[in-house]
């Protein structure tokens, strides 16, 4: 998929209107090209998130008792969580200086992931 490549992109001035339009572009400090200690840690936990939910999943399938209801609401609570740390680590690893070399797709995708994820699952209210 083209859209997905995070090269620079020939519309890219769109992605520093919207910011220049926002006021964001103010407000930016200069930030490196690499990640720092924090967002290593960050990344780091989300991935013991996405683990840890990947083994609960594992677990409810190849239970048996998996037919019961209960069980059926563990496992969207778990899927919503896997997303959600899937989200987080997709935006931290694209954020910073990176948000500039996004074309705009990729950049809607960025933002609008979040707002997929984050809602609780509804499935069990």
């Amino acid at each position: 998929l083209h859209w997905l490549d995070a090269g620079p992109a020939p519309n890219i001035n769109l992605i520093l209107q919207h910011y220049n339009y926002t006021g964001k572009l103010g407000r930016r400090r200069p930030q490196e090209d690499r990640m720092g200690l924090l967002k290593v840690a960050f990344i780091a936990i989300s991935c013991l998130i996405v683990l840890e939910n990947l083994l609960v999943l594992i677990a409810i399938v190849r239970s048996l008792r998996a037919r019961r209801w209960v069980y059926s609401c563990i496992a969207s609570i778990t899927v919503s969580d896997l997303l959600a740390g899937v989200a987080y680590i997709c935006n931290i690893c694209l954020s910073g200086s990176r948000t500039f070399q996004l074309t705009p797709e990729l950049w809607f995708l960025r933002e609008g992931v979040l707002f997929v994820a984050l809602p609780p699952p509804s499935t069990c209210w």
